[in-house]
């Protein structure tokens, strides 16, 4: 199961922290935030039915094209 934690999480990246051979490197610094937040009931969260319906899913299409292909 995959967990986000709600709360607002930042990064700073200072000048001249990054570069390319072709344009050298930033002149000035940036900073920016994400804001997650929780979902208001159940959802988002990846469980073994998910799971189950996507490998389900995944079979059929490669049943599918075994098929096709004998042709």
């Amino acid at each position: 199961m995959i967990t986000i934690n709600a709360g607002t999480y930042g990064n700073v990246i200072a000048a001249n922290a990054l570069s390319t051979a072709s344009a050298g490197g930033n002149a000035a610094g940036a900073s920016t935030s994400l804001t997650v937040t929780a979902p208001k009931s159940g959802g988002g969260a990846l469980d073994w039915l998910d799971m189950m319906f996507v490998v389900g899913v995944l079979l059929a299409g490669r049943r599918h094209v075994g098929r096709r292909s004998a042709r």
